[in-house]
């Protein structure tokens, strides 16, 4: 039975009554979180071989910039007027490039009793000639100024609360997965350019255009020599309604200038618990580690993506605390990416993703690994500041056959090792902005032009490989192939895939559960990355 790869988090709360529980599901993270205690954590000096901080592209520059404001507290269902706005100029004087971006993180702060969650929702971004959001918000009747974003229950949508086009995000719901804090104080995180390719037509058709591209772009890239204003407004999910309090909120702003794509993105990894030390540390771990960054980097450096991994640095967090964090539920996560803050060295901050190695999720051992978020902060210390990944116990115990060398050749390496290269990559293609090309119930979909739609369910209720290169099509100008038609020679058997026909691209790296493999034939389902999923990753500030 394939364990899910998770959308970031787990998908659990099944009989949901609100749109908020819901979305919780889509997105996938718990909102509990629970007291860090002490610490017993070192840092372990090894050179894996199979990467080098000499993956990075040194014309990569990174700026960063931290404002601050406050601002009346609003409930989800309630108006919200302008003069609940936070507004923030942000000089873009600079050339950013053809890979260019803007990542704004906001942040509440003083949150003020009784409530515990405040998230920053970005309901407006100017570039002095385009409005990027471009939420309802003109004062009329059923708008999101005047009626709030959902309904008095949280059940539903405010239905004249919409994101118009043209709009850097393809609807309500893509941009609210951005700003809705699903974990415990969450920041909301939104990264501009949101997309770049040609083609497709306007939502809610199933063949996205990218309305970046062609509204918002100068010459390619973003609009420079001019200010931007950001407006947000200060929401929680606890009551519909809120008067009289109010909240600080600190944005952080970081600009990437980059002209090219690929690079690498360093990384912190964290083995948790004595147990997986101990493996980590035996000849045949350490090997197996190897091996897996290698892995790791070989699935993100794809065509179209270029993307490899810089530096790693090895923390291990043993001792009592380390353990009691090895298997953790997967409402969890927030304390233990919290807990990085007091070891992870802040000179990684912005420059590294925190990956935890830990032993697995109590709640559930189908759940191979979860992300902090769809589209993480770039930065430690934040309840959604990285990725977490089981490794149930098998460190040392993975590829008996691989006896010698520094890494595994492929041939000899398990099925279950070859899934947990590809899940790391998964979690950290979530972190790095990457949705599910569809979630499992086929009811939701990326935005990404060249992934497929799926909605046909096998015998499991769930959407699987299968049911969909049968029965359904990404429709590209009129055409309703199906992967069959595209690809007869489709077989798991001998590898074959036809990875060029989008119609296949459910063999997506980011596919909602982990695929076959066989490590005697070296064939099976591929774990691919699409181009314009690869695009996406590259205007991601962490990759320099």
């Amino acid at each position: 039975m394939a364990r899910m790869g998770g959308r970031g988090c787990a998908i659990a709360a099944q009989g949901a009554s609100s749109l908020l529980s819901i979305l919780l599901i889509a997105s996938g993270c718990a909102k509990k979180a629970e007291t860090a205690t002490g610490f017993t954590v070192s840092t372990r000096s090894y050179q894996f071989s199979a990467v080098s901080g000499s993956n990075h592209d040194a014309t990569v520059a990174i700026g960063q910039t931290t404002y601050s404001g406050a601002g009346a507290i609003k409930g989800f269902a309630q108006a919200l007027p302008e003069s609940a706005e936070i507004s923030f100029t942000i000089p873009m004087l600079e050339d950013l490039g053809e890979f260019g971006s803007l990542t704004l993180v906001g942040k509440a702060t003083s949150i003020p009793s009784p409530l515990s969650y405040v998230t920053p929702f970005l309901v407006s971004l100017s570039d002095g000639t385009n409005e990027l959001v471009n939420l309802a918000r003109t004062g009329a009747s059923g708008d999101c100024r005047a009626a709030g974003l959902l309904n008095s229950s949280g059940t539903d949508q405010n239905p004249g609360c919409v994101v118009n086009s043209p709009s850097a995000f393809a609807g309500f719901m893509p941009w609210f997965l951005q700003q809705y804090g699903v974990m415990s104080s969450a920041p909301s995180v939104n990264l501009f350019p949101t997309c770049n390719w040609t083609g497709g037509v306007a939502p809610p058709s199933t063949d996205p255009s990218c309305a970046f591209n062609s509204n918002f772009f100068v010459g390619g890239k973003l609009r420079s020599g001019v200010n931007y204003t950001a407006k947000y407004v200060l929401i929680t999910e606890e009551a519909s309604s809120v008067t009289g309090l109010s909240a600080g909120m600190e944005l952080t702003v970081l600009k990437k200038s980059d002209a090219t794509s690929g690079g690498a993105v360093d990384l912190n990894l964290v083995i948790v618990g004595n147990s997986n030390i101990s493996a980590s540390r035996s000849e045949k771990g350490t090997r197996n580690l190897n091996t897996l960054l290698g892995s790791v980097s070989e699935l993100l450096n794809q065509a179209g993506t270029g993307i490899r991994i810089g530096s790693v640095s090895l923390y291990e967090w043993g001792g009592t605390d380390g353990d009691a964090y090895a298997t953790i539920r997967s409402d969890q996560l927030s304390t233990l990416f919290r807990a990085g803050e007091t070891f992870l060295s802040s000179a990684s901050g912005g420059k590294a993703m925190n990956v935890y190695l830990i032993q697995q999720f109590s709640d559930d051992s189908q759940f191979l690994g979860m992300s902090g978020a769809i589209l993480g902060p770039p930065m430690n210390g934040l309840s959604t500041s990285g990725v977490a990944v089981a490794t149930f116990g098998e460190i040392s115990s993975y590829n008996p056959d691989c006896t010698s060398g520094e890494t595994c050749a492929l041939a000899t390496q398990d099925a279950g090792f070859v899934d947990w290269g590809a899940t790391i990559a998964h979690e950290m293609g979530h972190y790095l902005g990457l949705n599910h090309p569809s979630e499992r119930d086929g009811t939701m979909h990326d935005t990404v032009l060249d992934t497929p739609i799926c909605t046909a369910k096998g015998t499991s209720g769930y959407i699987g490989i299968t049911s969909c290169r049968a029965t359904d099509t990404h429709v590209i100008s009129g055409s309703t192939t199906t992967c069959n038609d595209a690809c007869p020679g489709y077989s798991a058997t001998t590898g074959v895939f036809c990875p060029t026909r989008p119609e296949c691209q459910f063999n997506h790296l980011m596919w909602w559960s982990s695929k076959n493999f066989s490590e005697t034939t070296l064939s099976g389902d591929g774990n691919l990355i699409s181009t314009y999923s690869g695009l996406k990753l590259n205007y991601n500030p962490l990759i320099q």
